[in-house]
C-alpha cells in the first residue's frame, strides 16, 4: 500500500492509499503510534505493514484542525471516487507531541 494523496479538510485529513489499500486494516487510535523523521512524523499502524508519511505541514493542520480524524479511501485509476476504507480518530495530545519532536529536531 503507497499513499498517493493527503488532503487536508477541516475535521482532519484525507489519505488516499493505492493498491486497493492492501493490507490496510483500521483499529482503534489506541494501535496507532508515531516515528519522528527529518520531513515530519510517520504514522504507524501496529502490526499491519501501514506507514504513512505526515510532513510537518500536515501535522500542523491536524493540530489545528476542529478534529483529529484520518480518513483512507482508495484511488483507482479507472475510477471517479475512491472507496471509503474507514477512519481512525487520533489523540490531539499525541500529536503535539510528535509535532514537539519534529520542532526538537530541526536545525
Amino acid at each position: 500500500m503507497d499513499t498517493e494523496r493527503i488532503l487536508m479538510v477541516a475535521d482532519g485529513i484525507i489519505v488516499m492509499v493505492s493498491n486497493a489499500g492492501d493490507g490496510l486494516k483500521i483499529k482503534s487510535s489506541k494501535d496507532v503510534s508515531f516515528s519522528i523523521e527529518e520531513f515530519g512524523v510517520v504514522l504507524k499502524n501496529s502490526g499491519e505493514a501501514t506507514d504513512i508519511p505526515l510532513p510537518g505541514v500536515v501535522l500542523d493542520h491536524l493540530v489545528n484542525a476542529d478534529d483529529t480524524k484520518i480518513h483512507f479511501y482508495t484511488v483507482d485509476p479507472f475510477s471517479l471516487l475512491g472507496h471509503y476504507i474507514g477512519a481512525l480518530s487520533v489523540d490531539r495530545d499525541e500529536l503535539v507531541k510528535a509535532k514537539g519532536g519534529c520542532e526538537h529536531i530541526r536545525p
